[in-house]
């Protein structure tokens, strides 16, 4: 792990500086540069890292952010001992198709795509019913909600 901050370090003193509206792309850097985890606990997620927002380096371009899509939220959304964190998928990573524990995450999904474009696939399971599915791009700079 040590190896690759380094590395990390390296590519990014190495490139050139950014205006300030490219700053929070530039807090990633290409794929090999870090270390993703192969799998998550439930299997669903492939090729990520993951860290709750407080243990993110402090950032004002990322706190804005933050500030910004949590005037997105519903009203009443926002409660003691929500989860913020941060998913980074690799290039290649991905999420399975899952139903998710509202016991652990909460009700409520506030999602951001802050790199590539990605597509968010959506499906409404009936008994016996052929499935609704809708896929939507999301480019960078995306936020999506969800209950």
């Amino acid at each position: 792990m040590r190896a690759t901050r380094k590395l990390r370090r390296q590519y990014l003193a190495s490139q050139p500086p950014t205006n300030e509206h490219a700053q929070i792309g530039s807090l990633f850097v290409p794929d090999e540069h870090y270390e993703f985890q192969q799998g998550h606990m439930d299997g669903v997620i492939r090729r990520y890292r993951e860290m709750h927002v407080s243990s993110w380096p402090s950032s004002e371009e990322l706190k804005q952010v933050i500030e910004h899509v949590s005037t997105l939220l519903p009203e009443g959304a926002l409660q003691s001992g929500i989860q913020t964190h941060i998913l980074h998928l690799a290039s290649d990573g991905y999420i399975d198709p899952h139903i998710d524990n509202i016991e652990s995450s909460g009700s409520w999904i506030l999602g951001v795509s802050l790199g590539d474009a990605r597509d968010l696939v959506l499906e409404a399971q009936g008994q016996g019913d052929p499935c609704e599915r809708y896929r939507i791009t999301l480019p960078s700079g995306s936020v999506y909600l969800q209950k």
